[in-house]
């Protein structure tokens, strides 16, 4: 089932998104036709409810009428909680590291196609023209960010077992690098120090740690000497020398310029949840800011939020964003106990445009381990066993 899920998420982020839909729909049907004991998470009524009511409060405050794209977008998050629940997917440590295995390989031998008529099935060409590896994503962001989420779960969950898990996981740090993503360089690093910093793994990584840091230093040497560094590199000189740098504008600044109109016009309940897009749009002259730049130059106007915080904040006030936040830090306590796949959640939203998604809903459902669980869990049973064999003797 957590095989699924993997497979539900990266779907979600293709250029077919109804696929996900789907594969998450026959997840919750395969829980159901299993005959385990199926019920439905608490959290599913919050969210559920929370969102009709801010859906409401957005309806009624700015005088909207309701619109078939709003009421979608409120039926959809209903429905992506309810499978996510229904699925009780539970972290499996074989299906990480098989999908992990089969991502990878699938991955590197995409990149064999460029030059040929299917490159652009893996390829993307951004605004500034340039040609950048996306695999199976509709944006390379995308695949640096599902990469660098699989490399923290291979490490965190003592699913490096074998010597071919390491290559598994330079594999993926290299896929994090190819995707020139600053957001899944970014994320691969917190996660690089959250797990560092994770109390019952600090020793067991110490060493994996610094052999990773010089695989990650011997990627980044090697692009900084290609085309591919060098676009990279020009981004973030770019960036720093105060350019014009359109991707971490809208990253940064516009959500922060986005944040602050939120504080002085709707600071309790925001837009209304799904109606985000249609307030941006009755009020485009307030947010010339989210404009985005084509292939061919041209400005059109965005609706999107490239930032899962904001995009919260945004459409259902600080309210809202208490209530989500409340329902995560509570499920992050419960259920993973460590702060390491906290921050590496918490900085995931930074960098992505949707919280309606089952990356960040599956946090709330998921049944992961305590970080380390599974490794005292075995020792404790390595000793019963030895005990057990003393005795016989």
């Amino acid at each position: 089932m957590f095989f699924g899920w993997l497979v539900v998420v990266m779907l979600y982020w293709s250029p077919l998104p109804f696929l996900g839909y789907g594969a998450s729909m026959a997840l919750a049907l395969y829980s159901l036709k299993s005959g385990r004991k199926i019920y439905l998470d608490r959290k599913v009524a919050i969210f559920v409810i929370f969102g009709i009511c801010s859906y409401g409060a957005g309806l009624f405050l700015h005088g909207f009428e309701p619109t078939s794209k709003s009421i979608n977008t409120l039926v959809h998050f209903a429905t992506l909680c309810i499978f996510l629940s229904l699925a009780r997917i539970e972290f499996n440590q074989d299906h990480v590291s098989l999908f992990a295995k089969i991502y990878a390989f699938g991955a590197y031998a995409s990149t064999l196609t460029l030059g040929t008529e299917l490159a652009s099935l893996f390829y993307f060409i951004d605004e500034s023209g340039a040609k950048r590896f996306s695999f199976l994503f509709a944006e390379p962001s995308f695949l640096g960010l599902f990469s660098a989420m699989l490399c923290f779960l291979l490490l965190s969950y003592g699913a490096v077992k074998k010597k071919v898990d390491y290559f598994v996981i330079s594999a993926l740090i290299g896929l994090v690098f190819l995707s020139l993503s600053g957001s899944g360089l970014f994320v691969l690093g917190i996660s690089f120090i959250a797990l560092f910093f994770s109390k019952p793994l600090s020793k067991a990584l110490i060493g994996r740690f610094f052999a990773l840091s010089l695989v990650a230093v011997f990627a980044l040497s090697m692009l900084y000497v290609s085309d591919f560094g060098g676009f990279l590199f020009d981004r973030i000189e770019n960036f720093f020398k105060g350019g014009d740098d359109r991707s971490a504008e809208l990253r940064f600044i516009a959500t922060a310029m986005l944040l602050d109109y939120t504080v002085e016009n709707n600071f309790w309940f925001g837009s209304g949840f799904g109606l985000h897009a249609e307030y941006i749009s009755r009020n485009y002259n307030n947010f010339i800011y989210l404009l985005k730049l084509t292939f061919e130059g041209d400005d059109v106007y965005n609706t999107n939020i490239d930032n899962g915080w904001v995009f919260i904040i945004f459409s259902s006030g600080f309210f809202g964003f208490l209530v989500i936040l409340s329902a995560y830090l509570a499920s992050a306590i419960k259920a993973l106990g460590y702060r390491s796949f906290f921050v590496l959640v918490f900085s995931m939203l930074f960098f992505s445009g949707a919280f309606i998604h089952p990356l960040f809903l599956g946090m709330f459902f998921i049944r992961f381990p305590r970080v380390g669980k599974e490794a005292s869990n075995k020792i404790e049973i390595r000793g019963v066993s030895l005990a057990e064999r003393s005795e016989f003797r």
